[in-house]
């Protein structure tokens, strides 16, 4: 059974594969050129970068909001005569990023 290992490729987050020599689904032609590299290897790691995906790609849509109101004035003399100011400010950042062709190798 094919297990996930700490190492990772240029996506990101998606971790290489290591699959089993033994693997039943291994071509005899690559099984047979691990072994000849290295007699004694169990099992190899799998980096390929999926071309029949696509070109790798980005959609990201970002929006952002930003709301400040205020208000200043003075004070009345009777009230002893000071300036005032005073404000609200609020803010929001909303985004979407969907990346095209990557496989999802935790799926294989």
């Amino acid at each position: 059974e094919p297990t996930i290992i700490g190492q990772f490729i240029s996506v990101g987050s998606v971790p290489n594969v290591n699959m089993p020599v033994d693997n039943p689904f291994m071509p005899a032609e690559l099984r047979a050129a691990i072994l000849a590299a290295d007699p004694t290897a169990t099992e190899v790691t799998m980096r390929r970068r999926f071309t029949e995906l696509g070109p790798r790609s980005t959609d990201q849509q970002r929006q952002t909001f930003r709301y400040v109101a205020g208000l200043e004035g003075s004070a009345p003399d009777e009230w002893g005569g000071f300036d005032w100011e005073v404000y609200y400010q609020n803010g929001r950042q909303t985004q979407d990023r969907v990346n095209g062709g990557i496989a999802n190798t935790l799926n294989v």
